[in-house]
């Protein structure tokens, strides 16, 4: 599978440890998976939260990169693509990836907050 640095050197052209860099604001507070969690549940679709939307280019980033580790490079267009002919974020995501966004959620929270974590170790 590969990795959106694979298609697309500029969103890769420094080390990917500088998107891990980034401090946690008052609303994030840490990359813990909790936090992460909080993260995905502010901005579902219909929804909007100015102070964790600067984190969709940094956990939005991993998150992106973990299912397509999970699924292949095309399943999140076919989730947006999905949504927007109709199905719910959910049943889409359930379709896609054969898990619930509920029972995947706590899963990607986890790892996503394990790299971040890392990185700053």
């Amino acid at each position: 599978t590969r990795s959106l640095c694979d298609w697309s050197s500029d969103v890769c052209s420094s080390d990917l440890r500088s998107w891990f860099n980034t401090s946690p604001n008052t609303e994030i507070r840490s990359f813990s998976a909790e936090d992460i969690q909080r993260f995905y549940d502010s901005l579902m679709p219909g929804k909007y939260n100015s102070e964790m939307f600067g984190y969709v280019y940094t956990i939005g980033y991993i998150t992106l990169e973990s299912l397509i580790a999970i699924k292949g490079v095309d399943s999140p267009m076919q989730l947006v693509l999905d949504v927007s002919n109709g199905a719910t974020f959910e049943s889409a995501f359930a379709r896609i990836y054969g898990m619930s966004w509920d029972a995947a959620k706590p899963i990607l929270a986890a790892s996503v907050s394990e790299q971040f974590l890392a990185a700053r170790r």
